[in-house]
């Protein structure tokens, strides 16, 4: 996914910024784990803005583990 914002009100006048980002996931089909989900997350942000205290540029990876639990 590609997001982009321009015109923001800053401090030092007008920002714009970016952040693109990917994922890959992959769910157990069967088995003792079914439905036990990996997900790994990349994502890069950008911003043109002077003003380092409204945000600084990234760089990051998330892992998730996700799985199911029925309750009821």
């Amino acid at each position: 996914a590609y997001v982009y914002g321009y015109n923001i009100a800053t401090d030092d006048g007008e920002g714009k910024e970016r952040e693109f980002f990917n994922q890959v996931k992959y769910t157990v089909q069967s088995g003792p784990a079914k439905d036990l989900a990996f997900k790994a997350r990349n994502s890069i942000y950008r911003n043109t803005n002077n003003d380092r205290n409204y945000s600084t540029d990234l760089n990051e990876w998330r892992l998730f583990i996700e799985y199911p639990l029925s309750i009821l």
